[in-house]
């Protein structure tokens, strides 16, 4: 699952959105503004980076642009969640993106979150996905002592190693 960034403003309520939207930019407002700063538009893997890239993209475009007033927007869920921009709304946020990455299956080698990529598996390290051929390799390695044997192509994309 993509967690997409972006800055909107709304026509129906005419506000001024930092966008995180949870399953990608298909899930994003219509109203979406013309990139501007670092990382807007991104697709993302970790909700928490998510939620860190929108809190500097709203302290950047509050500097440039701070006569209106901003808000913290993720939808994609069942109930779009609004924060306003302050210490405690984006305490909030970052709260809420902990709790969907504790929830999220990560790779068993460096943690991080697997999102919608398939896994690296292997037959001898059973019940555990990878990220990567590499993170793939370091636990055979870590696990066995030698080195993980060659992978073979698979035209399926079906990147079970056995």
């Amino acid at each position: 699952m993509g967690y997409f960034v972006s800055r909107q403003r709304d026509f129906k309520d005419n506000s001024l959105y930092v966008e995180v939207a949870v399953g990608g930019p298909a899930k994003a407002g219509v109203d979406l503004l013309t990139v501007r700063y670092t990382n807007e538009r991104k697709n993302l893997v970790d909700p928490r980076d998510a939620i860190r890239i929108a809190t500097d993209i709203y302290k950047y475009w509050d500097k440039d642009y701070g006569d209106e007033r901003k808000k913290l927007r993720i939808v994609g869920l069942p109930t779009p969640l609004v924060y306003d921009c302050t210490a405690k709304g984006f305490d909030a946020a970052k709260d809420w993106a902990n709790k969907v990455f504790a929830n999220q299956k990560k790779c068993a080698c460096c943690g991080k979150a697997m999102g919608n990529r398939d896994p690296f598996e292997h037959a001898d390290l059973a019940n555990l996905m990878f990220c990567t051929e590499y993170c793939c390799g370091q636990k055979y390695r870590d696990t066995y002592g030698i080195e993980l044997p060659p992978i073979a192509s698979n035209k399926d994309k079906k990147k079970v190693i056995k």
